[in-house]
């Protein structure tokens, strides 16, 4: 359950990718889910990067030391990494 929020998360169990596009200094993607997901581009994370979901400016989480992601709720979403 989300703290404080009185409602359970539900994890997706389908996620879909319907479009991906690369440019000088951004990568992104159309996307859409059936719950919470954590989205991993094959990017290098490097202080600085965001994320944009929907236009909502996020900050890029580090995995596995290496790459970026980002939350992403239930829902279609357009993602946009900014390099």
């Amino acid at each position: 359950m989300a703290a404080g929020s009185g409602r359970q998360r539900s994890a997706a169990t389908n996620v879909e990718v319907r479009d991906t596009w690369f440019a000088n200094n951004r990568a992104g993607a159309t996307v859409a889910v059936d719950g919470e997901a954590l989205l991993i581009f094959s990017e290098q994370y490097f202080p600085g990067m965001h994320f944009e979901v929907d236009g909502e400016v996020r900050e890029a989480l580090r995995v596995n030391g290496l790459f970026s992601a980002c939350v992403l709720r239930a829902g279609d979403r357009d993602v946009v990494l900014v390099r």
